[in-house]
C-alpha cells in the first residue's frame, strides 16, 4: 500500500504540473486582437473575451480532464508496478 501511495503521488503531481504548462502554454498563444474559446489537450477550456474596455479569461473542466488523469494515473500505476517487480526479479537471480 506503501508503493501505491508513492506513485499515485507521483503521478497526481506530474500530471498537475502538465497541466498547468499546457494550459498556461495555450493562453500565451491565443490570439490578442480577438475573443477566443479554446480546449487544451488535457480538457481546459479558456474562454477569453476581449472588448474595449476588459479583458477577461475564465477557465473550466471538462470530462476530458477527469479521463486524461484516471489514464494517466493507471499509467504510472503500472509502470511503477512493473519497476518493482523487475527490481524483485532481477533480485531473486544475483
Amino acid at each position: 500500500m506503501k508503493v501505491f501511495s508513492k506513485y499515485l503521488g507521483i503521478g497526481s503531481i506530474t500530471f498537475f504540473a502538465l497541466l498547468v504548462i499546457n494550459t498556461l502554454w495555450k493562453l500565451f498563444h491565443l490570439s490578442r486582437n480577438s475573443s477566443s474559446y479554446v480546449t487544451t489537450l488535457f480538457g481546459i477550456t479558456i474562454n477569453n473575451k476581449i472588448s474595449d474596455d476588459s479583458i477577461s479569461t475564465t477557465f473550466g473542466l471538462t470530462i476530458q480532464t477527469l479521463i486524461v488523469y484516471i489514464t494517466f494515473t493507471i499509467f504510472v500505476l503500472l509502470i511503477g508496478y512493473s519497476l518493482k517487480q523487475w527490481k524483485i526479479n532481477k533480485g531473486d537471480e544475483g
